[in-house]
């Protein structure tokens, strides 16, 4: 895998609150640091129930927004609401719009990040056009400690997509 997640978010602890958010499509740089500048606003006064949220943002693979937070406590349901509030406007403004869970997120073999209908994904699993070693992406992970003990980003065979997906070549 060509990301170490171990380090992510390093201020921030194992049980800290993790979210993922994927977009349209790729960012260019400057989209990227206008995207995290947006979120440091929001970060300095996100709260909770009136108490102060600590949340930090990352783009990874020009793609991915990544998300995490923390405070003494729980983040309440407004709370989350709050970010989901911000990283909508956020990508609005930039003209950014981020993609459902009806998408299977992988690594292509050059590295590139790809977002492809479960549809589609399925039909190139039994092509053989992806394989159990294709890296897939779990958007479901709740906690920042799973994501830098490597269940993010896991082959296939490994991951969520194994359960829905029959990998094999389609006879000729």
């Amino acid at each position: 895998m060509p990301e170490s997640y171990a380090a992510l978010f390093a201020h921030l602890p194992d049980h800290a609150r993790f979210w993922c958010y994927v977009a349209d499509r790729p960012l260019a740089d400057a989209e990227q640091t206008a995207l995290l500048a947006h979120l440091d606003t929001f970060f300095a006064s996100w709260q909770s129930h009136g108490r102060p949220v600590t949340g930090a943002a990352r783009v990874l693979s020009g793609r991915l927004l990544l998300l995490a937070a923390t405070l003494n406590g729980e983040i309440s349901g407004c709370g989350i609401d709050a970010s989901v509030h911000a990283v909508t406007r956020a990508g609005a403004a930039l003209g950014i719009a981020w993609k459902t869970g009806l998408f299977v997120v992988h690594r292509e073999r050059d590295g590139v990040v790809a977002v492809t209908p479960r549809r589609a994904f399925k039909k190139a699993a039994k092509a053989g056009l992806v394989t159990p070693e294709t890296p897939v992406f779990d958007l479901t992970l709740m906690h920042l400690g799973d994501v830098r003990l490597g269940r993010f980003e896991q082959p296939a065979a490994d991951s969520w997509v194994s359960r829905v997906v029959r990998f094999g070549t389609v006879a000729a």
